[in-house]
């Protein structure tokens, strides 16, 4: 979504002219796999700069990737990005160089000043490592700010709706303010014209990434108190948005182009991380299930998973592990979200181009030991490499928020219907031979 965010931002300065400021909330990244996610964050913020973003604040998974927290080249706005407010960086840990950084930044629209700050969940603190020994509570850290009623907050936020309740308060007490939940827990999706000075303003920010969020601001005249209202709107990233003419998405589109030949040119797909080291588990590829199962591969083969490999190909990231891990079969993700290729899957385009696509074993397990043994129903059973019938949850391991938004919500009436082959007419042969 990125292009076509360079498209949005480019229109929209075009249209308010000095009255346009562009504002990065932070949790960029959300897959920390080193050494991958530093040249991601290092895209990343390459492109926050041509497109002149005006300030950048860091969430929990930010701090995480040393790339982000760097200082910006000269003649930008800013120096640092700002560290959560509740977050003290530690002096001798990855992020030391930004310990005195002040946590939150400002910038100027039309003469009103912004102060935009992060607050990160303090139950996150652990997955910080060396970069803080502790993560504050959001009330007490917010109560060192000094207030400003003339300046206008922006607080950007992952704490849940329970916690959110305990620092609105304090939030308050800084000046007008409007907070944009990313935990998707609190807050409205569109709100028009509230007067600041009667907010915070609450409002949930979860697309990741499929939509830029608007807010916009006017003055209320003297006889009306003064001060501001702000209305809250949400801009699909759609794909519109890269036909038209853009001079910033051309050089974000450079950008991107470098980044995926430095992927491929890195080998971070050849290193990625496999499990188990023994050689025990094998894929066999979708084409020689359809030895037995004839009709339910013909009706794969007309599905998109069929081609989920060319689909990556068609747009030059075949050799992206990001990418790869949904695309084809062999990869598996841990319940604590890490993600391995499993020693018998898929390689790379050249090696194992039988595994391209989400396949039958993408659902149903490595299908080796079925096929050497069509009849043995114990490879079936809890605990068996196969599974007879995949759930939903299997599905969700790709089909998340940030690649198939709408997933949980349409699962039955559009995503189920895609996939489910239980109405092929049965013609399964089975065929062995006799040791």
């Amino acid at each position: 979504g990125i292009e076509r965010l360079a498209t949005l931002v480019e229109l929209d300065r075009r249209r308010a002219g000095e009255g346009f400021a562009a504002l990065s909330l932070g949790w960029a990244l959300h897959e920390l796999g080193e050494p991958q996610a530093e040249t991601k964050a290092s895209l990343y913020r390459a492109a926050l700069e041509v497109m002149g973003f005006d300030a950048l604040v860091l969430g929990t998974s930010d701090l995480r990737v040393p790339a982000l927290a760097q200082p910006f080249l000269d003649g930008v706005a800013y120096d640092l990005p700002a560290p959560p407010a509740n977050v003290p960086l530690s002096r001798t840990g990855a992020l030391a160089q930004a310990a005195d950084t002040e946590p939150f930044t400002k910038f100027e629209v039309r003469g009103l000043t912004v102060r935009a700050l992060s607050i990160v969940d303090p139950e996150l603190g652990p997955q910080l490592g060396d970069v803080a020994e502790v993560v504050l509570p959001p009330g007490g850290a917010l109560q060192t700010l000094t207030p400003r009623p003339d300046d206008l907050w922006i607080v950007s936020t992952d704490v849940t709706a329970a916690g959110m309740s305990a620092h609105r308060d304090a939030v308050r007490r800084l000046g007008p303010a409007v907070i944009l939940d990313l935990s998707g827990s609190v807050g409205a999706e569109r709100a028009e014209a509230v007067r600041l000075a009667d907010g915070p303003l609450v409002v949930t920010v979860a697309t990741w990434g499929k939509e830029a969020g608007i807010l916009d601001l006017d003055p209320l005249p003297v006889d009306q108190g003064g001060g501001w209202t702000v209305s809250y709107h949400v801009l699909p990233l759609e794909p519109s948005l890269e036909t038209r003419e853009s001079v910033l998405r051309e050089r974000v589109t450079a950008l991107i182009r470098n980044y995926k030949r430095t992927v491929r040119e890195r080998g971070y797909l050849a290193s990625f991380p496999t499990y188990p080291d023994d050689d025990d588990i094998a894929y066999v590829g979708s084409a020689r299930c359809a030895t037995c199962h004839p009709g339910i591969y013909q009706e794969w083969l007309s599905t998109p998973h069929a081609t989920a490999l060319g689909t990556l190909a068609d747009k030059g990231y075949h050799w992206d592990p990001e990418c790869i891990r949904c695309h084809v079969v062999g990869f598996e993700r841990f319940p604590d979200g890490r993600w391995v290729r499993v020693q018998g899957g898929f390689r790379d385009p050249g090696a194992t181009p039988h595994l391209g696509g989400v396949g039958c074993e993408s659902c149903h397990g490595p299908g080796e030991a079925h096929v050497e043994s069509p009849l043995d129903a114990s490879l079936w059973d809890a605990g068996g490499p196969n599974r007879r019938h995949p759930d939903k949850r299997g599905c969700a391991v790709c089909h998340d928020i940030e690649n198939s938004f709408g997933f949980e919500e349409h699962y039955e009436t559009e995503f189920l219907p895609r996939a489910d082959h239980r109405g092929v007419p049965s013609d399964r042969r089975i065929v062995y031979e006799e040791r």
